[in-house]
């Protein structure tokens, strides 16, 4: 949140967002190979500053992908851009935590068959898989949790090894982006068909120097400055 806030504000400021794309994809790397790390002894105060990182890095891609695609894409197609992005996104979170539960579940499952538990508690708490809680491990015998937590260590660190890889790909792909600066037009476009039209059946002119609108069907001459109307043909001002 603190990054997508100073983010927004910087590249109002910059008006470019390849800087941020770049620094927060990597950022964000360091962080789910920070992740990869954790182990049984690792306290929630690291797992909090291995979160922080990571979330300092996402919070510094997330709204300039949305502004990449806006700004190189026709105005007619801003629409059609900004909700593809937001699907592409959904769409890749929704994929990306069904492939890498699935992926914690059957790595979990293997090591715990291989542990010196019941094969009643390796069942529960391979039906349990990525969503193994706290008060899972406390319904277990206490000689069970740490086998639990060590198998769970050893099988969640290759997901954030993977996650770290593929945004680092993300980081290769920022440097390669092309330096655009932030588009200045506002989205507005003009219907020359309706809005402004010239009637030029009317026949007015406007003389900008003098302030004066000449009607020459009526042979009429306005003076704004005066407020006069000259009748030329009978040469009265009345």
């Amino acid at each position: 949140m603190l990054t997508n806030f100073a983010t927004g504000q910087l590249m109002t400021r910059i008006g470019r967002y390849k800087p941020f794309t770049v620094a927060g994809t990597g950022v964000a790397a360091v962080g789910y190979y920070l992740f990869s790390t954790m182990g049984v002894g690792t306290t929630h105060l690291e797992s909090a500053a291995f979160m922080f990182v990571a979330g300092l890095g996402l919070g510094f891609v997330m709204p300039t992908l949305t502004v990449a695609v806006q700004n190189v894409v026709e105005r007619s197609d801003l629409g059609v851009a900004t909700t593809s992005v937001t699907f592409s996104r959904s769409l890749g979170s929704a994929i990306g935590v069904s492939v890498f539960g699935a992926v914690l579940t059957s790595r979990l499952a293997a090591r715990l068959a291989a542990s010196d538990l019941s094969p009643a508690a390796t069942r529960e708490l391979a039906d349990a898989g990525s969503n193994l809680s706290p008060q899972v491990l406390a319904d277990l015998p206490p000689d069970a949790v740490p086998v639990v937590r060590t198998a769970l260590a050893h099988s969640i660190d290759l997901l954030f090894l993977t996650g770290a890889l593929i945004i680092a790909i993300g980081f290769l792909v920022a440097l390669s982006l092309p330096s655009v600066e932030l588009g200045e037009d506002a989205n507005v476009q003009i219907d020359e068909d309706a809005n402004v039209q010239t009637d030029e059946d009317a026949n007015v002119q406007t003389d900008e120097d003098a302030n004066v609108q000449i009607d020459e069907d009526t042979n009429v001459q306005i003076d704004e400055d005066t407020n006069v109307q000259t009748d030329e043909d009978n040469r009265e001002s009345p």
